[in-house]
């Protein structure tokens, strides 16, 4: 028996893995792609000759995907466009492609873990703004699954205005013109890229009237002291971050009042009336509630008596609905 590899003697002594028996059988063991060919049994006798021959095919793990390329996508935002060439299947079908992601520098994770082994792209979806991708594939067939593929290059994409408002807004009177306003920063999924600042503004709770505005413009403050306000007001008060793409989302209005206080007009229309020898009525209008700058708990009155040509004064506390 002689045995050919594609038209070539194959040298069974020289090689450990190929051994020939008496009975003309060829086996070769650890088979690798360097074993692919077309093999050929050739019967020589005093009889005639004859021979046969059979194609080898050698089924190992898949080869990595080829040229693979991550782009932003054209036609939908917050999306990427990943795309490669068809490896070598190892002689037997493909089942499917890993796909595996790296986002910030982050360590490799299975992004989709069957993807159709027909198709050379897929549209990655549901990306964070402001991140950074990177991407990386592998074949399966059912030998197993074959090596990685290059790394695509790095694709960032583009920031986004905040979509979430700043979080635990409180407000609080401090004196009767200011309120302290404190916040956190929105959740950093949804910052959308590096925050820049905040916008506060406010205005007179249930009142037709426009808004004032201040601007943080550092992102690591979170707190501001509202001043110059109406004495005992109440106000809505509402926070938003930016970044460099634009402002985000307003935070819910919270109101607080500024505390109270002391009344900026006296009582009016006062009188005084000698009842009879012990007894003097006193009058007066109470000052207009936007004047007396909280809630009117009451009145002094002072009263100057002269006992033998010394005066005496006297400091009467009255409630409210004394008047």
């Amino acid at each position: 028996y002689v045995w050919e590899k594609d038209g070539a003697a194959l040298g069974t002594e020289s090689n450990p893995r190929i051994r020939l028996d008496k009975n003309g059988s060829l086996h070769i063991s650890q088979t690798w792609s360097g074993d692919i060919g077309t093999y050929t049994c050739r019967v020589l006798s005093a009889g005639g000759n004859d021979s046969r021959s059979a194609h080898l095919r050698v089924r190992q793990l898949p080869h990595a995907p080829e040229h693979p390329m991550a782009t932003l996508s054209t036609a939908e935002r917050r999306a990427i466009n990943l795309t490669w060439a068809k490896p070598f299947d190892g002689n037997s079908p493909l089942l499917r492609y890993v796909l595996e992601m790296s986002e910030n520098n982050a360590p490799w994770t299975v992004l989709l873990a069957s993807v159709d082994p027909e198709a050379t792209s897929v549209m990655v979806k549901g990306l964070v703004p402001a991140r950074s991708y990177q991407f990386r594939l592998c074949a399966v067939n059912d030998v197993g699954k074959g090596q990685f593929s290059k790394d695509t290059e790095r694709v960032s994409l583009p920031e986004e205005p905040p979509t979430a408002p700043p979080q635990n807004v409180i407000a609080s009177g401090r004196t009767n013109q200011s309120i302290m306003i404190q916040w956190q920063p929105p959740p950093e999924s949804h910052q959308n890229g590096l925050l820049k600042g905040y916008i506060i503004r406010y205005c007179l709770a249930g009142l037709p009237v426009g808004y004032q505005f201040k601007n943080i413009t550092d992102a690591d403050i979170n707190n501001l002291l509202l001043e110059d306000l109406i004495i005992w007001t109440n106000y809505e008060i509402e926070v938003a971050a930016y970044n460099s793409a634009g402002l985000g989302v307003y935070s819910s209005k919270v109101t607080e009042w500024t505390l109270q206080g002391v009344p900026t007009v006296p009582p009016g229309n006062v009188h005084a009336e000698a009842t009879n020898s012990t007894t003097i009525r006193f009058t007066w209008n109470a000052p207009s509630p936007q004047f007396i700058n909280g809630i009117n708990q009451g009145y002094k009155m002072v009263l100057c008596i002269y006992i033998r040509k010394h005066k005496v004064w006297l400091s009467l506390l009255l409630s409210c609905g004394d008047h």
